[in-house]
């Protein structure tokens, strides 16, 4: 038979075993982004990931069309990843969006973030608050005593505002996210 992988940067060579186990033709098609390899024991690279279950012989072909992320914000997450050394080629946004990402300064977190979720809750959409596991309930409470219809976690997508860590974030497609570190 054949086995499709997805989110395949995230498996650890135990997993891989299995899969292999599970699949003695090494007929696969796996899909992934090393770039957001969130698991610890995840793929650094294919060739690690991917040599010694299908004894070698394999082959990358790179997507080149981005359908979910807007230019606007892609171009901001080239810039990241350049800023990381990581050696990735951008796919093409097919679409340019209609808002700017913007950088908030904050002297107070809290303040700050409750400040900007305001000017977000009536735009169209869903917001989501990206912050470090340990400001994620802070930051949720913060906003839940100024008024704002928030909740915690993936969970909470039915409420105007969530506020989350990067790993429960990863691969939603959302209006608007702020991000916030106590830097």
């Amino acid at each position: 038979g054949h086995v499709v992988v997805d989110e395949a940067q995230e498996l650890s060579p135990l997993a891989w075993r299995a899969v292999a186990r599970r699949c003695p033709s090494r007929s696969m098609t796996v899909v992934g982004d090393l770039a957001q390899t969130s698991n610890g024991a995840g793929a650094r690279s294919w060739a690690q990931a991917l040599d010694e279950v299908t004894r070698g012989v394999w082959r990358v072909e790179e997507l080149t069309i981005n359908y979910r992320t807007p230019a606007r914000i892609a171009r901001l997450a080239d810039r990241v990843l350049a800023a990381m050394d990581r050696d990735v080629s951008a796919p093409r946004a097919v679409r340019e969006g209609d808002h700017d990402p913007v950088d908030h300064r904050v002297d107070d977190l809290e303040v700050g973030v409750v400040d900007v979720v305001r000017g977000l809750v009536d735009l169209p959409g869903r917001s989501v608050v990206v912050a470090p596991v340990a400001l994620v309930e802070p930051l949720r409470a913060a906003l839940a005593g100024a008024g704002v219809d928030v909740a915690a976690g993936v969970g909470g997508l039915d409420a105007a505002v969530a506020v989350m860590t990067a790993t429960q974030v990863k691969g939603l497609t959302t209006t608007q996210i702020a991000a916030f570190d106590a830097t």
